[in-house]
């Protein structure tokens, strides 16, 4: 979590949960706490779900934990307007938190970049008003928000401001993964032909040799 690689940090706390019992480090609160925390900001819904949601040992252990009980239920279950309630509170938190607070910021935006994503991949277009009413805040805030978010090519939607309407482009989203595997391909390409090329100079100094 120091060094923000949240994905490494949710796979150990997911992994530990069955069997933790190092309680001198920190009491299964706090992991459970982490293990929800990194997890919803790094993993997938189904892995959420087995991992940590349905995990017997996280069950017990969430009663004790209504706000992070509330903020994993909310996003899971898609009932945004508690997510945003709950989202405060664990915004609060991380402030406060020795690992996390250095990155509380990129912590904040990358969850409402999942949570708007979750939501806008379920339309093809959506209006501002119905949006802004499922997250309980105004259609000028939801508005602010994802035209920040669009503009910096985090979400793949536009906004119709004439009508009040935001039109889903997944195309964006499949076309920048595209670009990126054609650019590890010409890499690793590239790799290849100067490895080849190496042993090509060092067979012929054996042969010659």
């Amino acid at each position: 979590m120091i060094i923000r690689d949240f994905a490494g940090a949710a796979k150990l706390f997911v992994d530990v949960l069955p069997t933790f019992n190092a309680t001198e480090i920190m009491d299964y609160e706090t992991l459970v706490t982490y293990a929800v925390i990194t997890g919803i900001i790094s993993m997938d819904r189904q892995t959420i779900k087995k991992k940590i949601l349905e995990a017997s040992e996280v069950i017990v252990y969430l009663m004790k934990l209504p706000e992070i009980k509330n903020y994993l239920e909310s996003f899971y279950y898609c009932r945004y307007r508690d997510f945003f309630v709950n989202f405060l509170w664990v915004i609060n938190y991380i402030k406060q938190d020795r690992f996390i607070r250095s990155h509380s910021r990129y912590f904040i935006r990358e969850t409402r970049v999942i949570v708007y994503s979750q939501f806008l991949e379920s339309y093809k277009t959506v209006k501002l008003q119905s949006m802004a009413h499922e997250f309980g805040v105004s259609a000028d805030f939801i508005d602010r928000e994802l035209s920040g978010l669009i503009s910096a090519r985090r979400l793949p939607c536009k906004i119709d401001k004439f009508d009040g309407i935001i039109e889903t482009d997944p195309t964006d989203e499949r076309n920048r993964y595209y670009k990126t595997t054609l650019k590890k391909g010409d890499h690793l390409l590239n790799q290849i032909q100067k490895l080849s090329r190496a042993i090509d100079v060092w067979s012929l100094l054996f042969w010659f040799n």
